[in-house]
């Protein structure tokens, strides 16, 4: 907190002297303040570096975790031949291709809807006799008990929705002039599904419902083989690999899936990697030399420092490989520099030593990431616990300041009041001063016809 001035309106002429006593005095109280306000100033520089350092750190190891996923996949990149079909990698597939063929239906949830409407929502009866409806979908029947006051469209959607029975209830409102009012019922998943409402006991005459839609599985061959799935997205045919079925198929018409493996897919992972071990290197070196920045000397720094040399040092779970056979160089200045080239025109084993080399196992380049995550994780990290403490240690400082500074305040405000006492009594005496000189001046002109003064 500031300390706001008081302008002394003094009526002594020694009111501008009393004026700068004031200021001289809060100047001295108010210099423990300003050290205070300044070691805030440089905790804020640290603060604010800190954090950036962090951010950048944390980078790193994204770029490393995402390299060695790039790795664990083989840098397969998926691709498909058509729109209504496509591919995905959820693993680490076997580099092939495959045909899809014969798409006859997509998976479809099935649905029911009132064979006749209802006037209203909240008083027409729907299960009338004992305010019971069973339910059936699929091989599953299930009994919808209400009671005479929830024996209605609104009451019989909330049941069913309440219930974990599968289907989802809706009311429909066609506008019309009666009967306007219809309960929709929609299979929660897809696939075959018979669905019947009636109440209890009833016959087949009491059918509330009337099936719009049967539901449907997805039904097509994968390389010949006839399958049959009740989702469109469909990850257990082949390990390591998705596709989703989008439209079906005509004739003879195929679709051609691959997981191929790409050496671009591969490049742009390294060149990411590179970008982000640079910008640490730029921020480290930030905080180095005679330049150096608010964070010259700290631990985390040499922290960070010491797990970048493990980037650049690391050896591959074999011990036999190099950032070298990757097309990574370091520069004279630290930073790293990747040719392409290096790896565009890699042998099949050298592609399969090199992701071994990026790999998350122990010794590879990839485990290096949980390391840097022990530094910029943003609930456990070594730089989380730093930035907590220059928070405690912000708020110590602004205690203290608030503190000093009304101690300051309470001292200005003594001062002042004590000085303006004063200076009323310096008036008052320069009052009568004044009025005694005049007195003795017309004394000396009665008496003596002049005036000394």
């Amino acid at each position: 907190m500031g300390i706001s001035p008081l302008a002394f309106t003094g009526l002594s002429k020694f009111s501008d002297d009393f004026q700068a006593i004031v200021n001289r005095t809060v100047a001295i109280a108010n210099l423990p303040v300003q050290r205070l306000q300044s070691d805030q100033a440089t905790l804020l520089s640290k603060k604010t570096a800190m954090g950036n350092l962090r951010s950048t750190v944390a980078s790193l190891a994204s770029a490393l975790s995402s390299l060695s996923g790039v790795a664990g996949s083989r840098a397969v990149s998926p691709a498909s031949s058509s729109s209504k079909a496509n591919v995905s990698v959820t693993g680490s597939p076997v580099a092939a291709s495959y045909v899809i063929s014969e798409i006859t239906s997509l998976a479809t949830a099935a649905s029911a809807t009132a064979k006749t409407g209802f006037s209203d929502t909240d008083t027409t009866p729907v299960a009338a006799g004992d305010h019971s409806l069973s339910l059936t979908v699929g091989a599953s029947t299930h009994t919808i008990a209400l009671d005479e006051s929830s024996d209605n469209l609104q009451g019989v959607a909330d049941a069913i929705n309440a219930g974990n029975y599968g289907v989802r209830a809706t009311i429909i409102d066609t506008g019309a002039a009666s009967g306007q009012f219809f309960l929709a019922l929609n299979a929660s998943e897809a696939g075959p599904a018979a669905i019947s409402l009636k109440p209890s006991g009833g016959g087949e005459e009491t059918e509330i419902l009337q099936q719009t839609s049967p539901g449907s599985n997805a039904e097509f061959k994968f390389n010949g083989q006839p399958v049959s799935s009740r989702t469109n997205s469909i990850s257990s045919v082949v390990q390591g690999l998705a596709f989703t079925l989008n439209e079906t198929t005509s004739g003879d018409e195929t679709i051609t899936i691959s997981a191929q493996p790409s050496r671009n897919t591969l490049s742009v992972a390294m060149k990411t990697f590179v970008s982000a071990y640079n910008n640490l290197r730029d921020a480290v070196d930030a905080q180095s030399g005679e330049q150096a920045g608010s964070l010259s000397g700290d631990r985390i720094v040499y922290e960070v420092q010491s797990r970048m040399r493990s980037v650049v040092s690391v050896s591959g779970p074999d011990g036999l490989g190099s950032l070298a056979k990757l097309g990574l160089t370091l520069g004279s200045d630290g930073k790293m520099s990747f040719d392409d080239s290096t790896v565009q025109w890699m042998g099949d084993a050298d592609l399969e030593a090199a992701f071994a080399f990026l790999g998350d196992t122990p010794g590879a380049l990839g485990a290096i990431a949980a390391d840097l995550d022990q530094l910029s994780d943003p609930i456990t990290g070594l730089i989380t616990y730093e930035l907590s403490s220059y928070d405690l240690t912000d708020k110590r400082l602004s205690a203290q300041i608030e503190t000093l500074s009304a101690r300051v305040s309470a001292t200005q405000s003594t001062l002042f009041a004590q000085l303006q006492a004063a200076d009323a009594l310096l008036a008052q005496l320069e009052s009568q001063q004044n009025i005694i000189q005049a007195s003795v001046e017309s004394l000396n002109l009665v008496l003596f016809g002049k005036n000394d003064s």
